[in-house]
């Protein structure tokens, strides 16, 4: 599931230049590169996999095939549509399986739940008795 991010807006009276309010901005800053650092790990991701999803093959997000003047504006768009996705531990983390790039797909949301609804329903029909 994805987790949602809110926006905080800055209050009117807060300024960079008070030096009572340095631990504010350096928190606020450090949040920022986190999901900073998250979103080009997605875009790794998608980029590796040529804008498709690993189970259906589709585009990861509708329209992303066009071709942008500028690649920043592809980025941003990307950012704000990229909510839809998953990454996927192709060797899940209770077998073993870790965090690095080589082990992670991204997949919709949809085929995401899919692929572990099937996963659960294949695990149940091997549990019955003969």
């Amino acid at each position: 599931m994805t987790r949602i991010v809110r926006h905080v807006p800055v209050l009117g009276t807060h300024s960079k230049d008070d030096p009572a309010l340095a631990d504010y901005w350096t928190e606020r800053a450090a949040r920022r590169t986190k999901l900073g650092l998250e979103n080009r790990f997605i875009q790794t991701l998608a980029v590796r996999q040529r804008g498709r999803c690993a189970r259906c093959g589709l585009d990861l997000v509708e329209g992303a095939e066009f071709e942008p003047d500028n690649i920043h504006d592809w980025v941003s768009w990307f950012d704000s549509v990229r909510r839809t996705l998953n990454v996927h531990h192709v060797v899940h983390r209770q077998h073993g399986g870790g965090n690095e790039l080589k082990n992670l797909t991204l997949l919709h949301s949809q085929c995401h739940q899919q692929h572990h609804a099937t996963e659960t329903l294949d695990a149940k029909r091997s549990q019955r008795p003969a």
